[in-house]
């Protein structure tokens, strides 16, 4: 029969990195982060409606399971390139936004409010990636492309609640 689990991991450690890390490693940490991201992208990717929306979304996963892949000490390098395509989406998605001068109350529609979860988490993600550059080397590109995603999923959230007509609440 086949099992989907090896229960190696039942003593609270892990290899990662090729080497075998207790699980409270603040490298779990900053994966575990940009893996609950990835499913709750793609909670957002199914609620909502619009389709060049959805595909940004599609991308953003693909690209943070190569964040995760390099946390996990696989070869990936997070170029300059990646991160202005980021820059590139962020203008684009927010040309038509109305100018902010206070905060906004994450809220709106449900896809908007999925997306400010979102952006929650990667800040999350991006701090805990922050706190272990003193325990593993990172990338040069992992943490600027981040804070570039966090901006970006904030973007998307304004961007949502225009095209759903929803209000932003603002403080």
């Amino acid at each position: 029969m086949r099992t989907y689990f090896t229960g190696k991991g039942d003593n609270g450690f892990s290899f990662i990195r090729g080497k075998r890390r207790m699980k409270s490693s603040k490298t779990f940490d900053a994966i575990g982060d940009v893996d609950e991201l990835i499913s709750v992208l793609g909670l957002a990717k199914n609620l909502i409606e619009i389709d060049e929306v959805k595909k940004v979304v599609d991308f953003i996963q693909r690209d943070l399971f190569r964040v995760n892949a390099y946390l996990a000490g696989f070869e990936e390098k997070f170029t300059v390139d990646r991160i202005k395509k980021l820059e590139l989406m962020i203008n684009e998605f927010g040309k038509d936004l109305p100018e902010l001068h206070a905060f906004i109350v994450p809220s709106g529609c449900v896809g908007s409010a999925i997306l400010h979860v979102a952006r929650a988490i990667c800040r999350r993600a991006e701090r805990h990636i922050v706190s272990i550059k003193n325990e593993v080397s990172v990338d040069s590109g992992i943490i600027p492309y981040m804070n570039r995603l966090s901006s970006l999923l904030f973007v998307l959230a304004r961007y949502v609640d225009l095209k759903e007509g929803e209000k932003e609440e603002r403080l």
